[in-house]
């Protein structure tokens, strides 16, 4: 490739640019339908951000702010044919300049990508792997004691939001209504005695259908919403994006014939003042949005 050829502009990402981006998410194998480029965008326009060469589309990264306390940065993805010319750095760095109003910057990194966020001063702060069953069973619904478990709506959204809120470390609403309009039919609420215990989501994707985020007090609790979402989607391929800090849970899936498909790292750069407390969340809302 010649040097006029690896020239670039980095430039606020457009609707218009969503179909190139789904370009770009089969390029690397990635899972996202244009409705999460869509959602994501119409989240925070001004945060998310297209690498072009000439006319053509050949990189992105999207931000998510939670308020001042930290951003989130995902989809941070460069054309395989257009890797080391400094696109993923250019973007990461506009991409952290629109968080400079928040506390930290987080991400979750795949191994290919560390390098280049512990070059932008990211530190690591815990492991999470991606669990692929390709043609899981159905397994029968677990049943808790006490605990009763129902389809999640939108009237039950502020309750979930004041749930999860000291786990994930700060009010991720917007995200949540987000994923309950997506896939309504894979969300899942528990309680007992009228208390919220936990809740699941879902989505679709390309490759795969996934179980996230999962939220829940006691062990037992995540893994009967699980069931509750495979039942809906098995037989297609489910990922679960589950921490590593749940070997009983992590055990469980893999009984479920799920296999581990890579790791993530979990980093973050500046003061992480609202870390939350992850000890109750079993899956993650997805690498996009943390």
């Amino acid at each position: 490739m010649s040097p006029d050829a690896r020239a670039f502009v980095v430039r606020p990402m457009v609707p218009a640019d969503l179909p190139a981006c789904m370009g770009l998410t089969r390029a690397v194998s990635w899972n996202q339908l244009p409705a999460d480029w869509e959602t994501i965008l119409r989240l925070r326009p001004d945060g998310c951000f297209a690498a072009c060469m000439g006319e053509r589309l050949v990189g992105t990264a999207m931000t998510t702010s939670y308020g001042n306390a930290f951003g989130w940065v995902g989809m941070v993805i460069v054309h395989p044919d257009c890797r080391r010319c400094g696109i993923g750095r250019a973007l990461m760095e506009h991409c952290i300049e629109s968080l400079a109003h928040c506390d930290a910057v987080r991400l979750d990194a795949t191994p290919m990508g560390k390098r280049l966020y512990e070059q932008l001063d990211f530190v690591d702060e815990y492991q999470f792997g991606r669990y692929i069953a390709e043609a899981p069973q159905a397994p029968e619904p677990i049943e808790v004691p006490g605990v009763a478990i129902a389809p999640l709506v939108a009237t039950d959204l502020p309750e979930i939001v004041a749930f999860d809120t000291p786990f994930f470390g700060v009010d991720r609403g917007k995200v949540l209504a987000a994923w309950l309009q997506r896939a309504p039919h894979l969300a899942w609420i528990a309680r007992r005695n009228g208390m919220v215990i936990g809740y699941s989501m879902g989505r679709e994707g390309l490759n795969f259908d996934g179980i996230n985020p999962v939220v829940a007090l006691e062990e037992a609790v995540a893994r009967a919403l699980v069931t509750r979402g495979l039942g809906i989607l098995a037989p297609r391929p489910v990922v679960i994006d589950a921490f590593e800090h749940t070997p009983g849970f992590l055990a469980w899936l893999l009984g479920l014939g799920f296999v581990k498909q890579r790791p993530f790292l979990r980093m973050y750069r500046g003061r992480n003042t609202h870390p939350g407390d992850t000890s109750r969340i079993y899956a993650v809302a997805g690498p996009e949005v943390g």
